[in-house]
């Protein structure tokens, strides 16, 4: 009696960066309109957003990322499931410092914005 060959397929994750949970609100602007957002994650290459209120964004939509009071990064729609919406920064965060630092804090665990003492 031979023995079943199995196949096993092994998940590839086409993601350059790792992804650090983020559920800050946060708007877009596209051609200057506003899109209210609540982010899912975030990595120094881009981030995962939901949706709120009306509208969609379709893939290949340019647009700007408002995350507190920083300057907006730009970036590109990458993927669209629903609600849930993949966005890639087209600009280095090496010309964003306060973004880029935010994301090291998402990283080490530790609040997104430190928070100006009282």
């Amino acid at each position: 009696m031979q023995a079943k060959k199995t196949t096993q397929t092994l998940f590839v994750s086409r993601r350059a960066n790792t992804r650090y949970w983020y559920q800050e609100p946060l708007h877009v602007t596209i051609d200057g309109n506003i899109a209210r957002c609540v982010g899912i994650n975030i990595s120094v290459s881009g981030i995962c957003v939901e949706l709120r209120g009306l509208g969609l964004l379709k893939e290949r939509t340019m647009l700007e990322v408002h995350l507190h009071n920083f300057k907006p990064v730009p970036g590109i729609v990458r993927w669209v499931k629903g609600r849930e919406v993949g966005i890639q920064f087209t600009e280095d965060l090496a010309n964003h410092p306060q973004v880029r630092a935010l994301v090291a804090r998402v990283e080490n665990g530790e609040p997104p914005v430190v928070e100006a003492p009282r």
